[in-house]
């Protein structure tokens, strides 16, 4: 019995599915014919990476001898899915914000871009990894809903006009269809066929207070991606119960899996400067991962915390700095994550830390990023240094350790299933 148990973990980890594409089944996650959980990360500026003048693809895929590139890095940690903004938008003069943009004016392309965005995708392809991508932003970081509206008359600090305004509806949905109708220059794959991508995300943690236009929104857009990627997955990429309408949200038909965020540090549950305090939040957290995970299934859907991070210890934004605290959060979420998957019945399917700093280095730290900075796991709006794991904090080997420990439960879950067939 050891013996076949120990065989089916090693055909799970050898598995090829690089062509499967992720379904939904029983309110979890299947790739080909074996339930799919995962332990993934924020890798938000991968297409700008790969752009091949603007970007840094040997960073991101080039290994040398004394060390890998950050997606050789992330396999080797058993991260496999990662999730990736889909460019944003510009003009690219604006302060704090992602640049070069995909579009730097309205439907005006940055091919630069695009053709970083190509690379990732088969860099990711070539490595079996999965991709899921939010396409728009609530926030002003990537340009997102304020830069829409602003193109057609409105205001940028009014985001909520986005829902509103025919005008921005229909060219986020032509980007939409750009998008999807591209082929990549490399693979010579249409984004719409590319089995890389799991799921694409109507935005990035959006907000509204209207759930009723809300919830018209979701199933229009939801419905114009599945018409055109019919074999993708599609998410809001809301921040769960925190935030208005996130129930009348989640429960469009249309979508195929929840989502939500857990920011203890933001939210005011964990102050940097009391470590103790961590205890305190962590039972905050407990607290929020239940009531959402009880919210997937009531609507009957998987669920995944796809972002949630931490301050080093004291706040410290010094890439040489401690990260006690940070790992110990790490591990309470991952526990929580990984214990419930072995429960069988539970409908949490996978967790994405943010975010993956890699090799990148701020300029400044704790200052504010910069044209011709590297990018790290903070975005542009935020002070650097803040959230980001690097290529070699003690963070990496602990996520190691995690999704080791999922690959077994993994095995044994398929080895349950098979006995039940038999």
């Amino acid at each position: 019995m050891k013996v076949i148990f120990l065989l089916l973990l090693v055909l799970v980890a050898l598995a090829d599915h690089s062509n499967d594409f992720v379904q939904v089944k029983d309110q979890k996650f299947f790739l080909g014919s074996d339930p799919y959980y995962y332990i993934g990360t924020n890798y938000w500026y991968g297409v700008n990476m790969g752009a091949p003048e603007s970007g840094d693809r040997d960073r991101m895929t080039h290994s040398t001898s004394g060390s890998l590139s950050e997606l050789d890095q992330l396999q080797s940690m058993g991260v496999n899915n990662l999730r990736i903004m889909a460019g944003g938008q510009g003009p690219d003069d604006r302060e704090k914000r992602i640049v070069p943009s995909i579009e730097p004016s309205p439907l005006e392309y940055n091919e630069d871009v695009w053709l970083g965005f190509d690379f990732l995708l088969d860099e990711m392809r070539k490595r079996a990894m999965k991709a899921v991508v939010p396409i728009n932003n609530y926030w002003e970081w990537s340009g997102g809903f304020g830069q829409y509206v602003e193109w057609h008359g409105g205001n940028f600090e009014d985001p909520l006009s986005f829902y509103t305004m025919p005008d921005v509806q229909a060219h986020f949905l032509k980007f939409i269809d750009d998008m999807l109708n591209r082929t990549n220059t490399i693979n010579g794959i249409k984004y719409s066929d590319d089995a890389t991508v799991m799921a694409w995300q109507l935005s990035n943690e959006p907000r509204i207070e209207d759930c009723k236009l809300y919830s018209e929104w979701i199933r229009n857009t939801t419905n114009f991606i599945k018409e055109r990627a019919p074999n993708h997955l599609v998410s809001l990429g809301n921040e769960g119960t925190i935030t208005s309408c996130a129930k009348e949200g989640n429960y469009v038909e249309e979508l195929d899996y929840t989502t939500f965020h857990c920011w203890a540090q933001n939210w005011g549950w964990y102050d940097p400067n009391i470590p103790e305090s961590i205890h305190h939040a962590l039972e905050k957290v407990h607290e929020y991962l239940d009531v959402n995970v009880e919210l997937g299934q009531e609507v009957g859907k998987p669920v995944v915390l796809e972002e949630f991070g931490i301050a080093r210890d004291y706040g410290s934004y010094d890439p040489e700095s401690a990260t006690s605290v940070r790992d110990i959060y790490y591990a309470f979420i991952f526990d929580y994550v990984i214990n419930h998957i072995s429960g069988e019945k539970s409908n949490i399917v996978g967790a994405n830390f943010w975010a993956f700093g890699g090799k990148g280095r701020p300029r400044e730290n704790g200052g504010w990023w910069m044209p011709g900075d590297d990018f790290i796991g903070d975005p542009p709006h935020e002070r650097q240094g803040w959230y980001s794991v690097y290529d070699n904090d003690t963070t990496i080997p602990l996520i190691r350790n995690y999704t080791n420990q999922l690959n077994t439960v993994q095995a044994e879950l398929k080895y349950k299933h098979l006995l039940k067939k038999d």
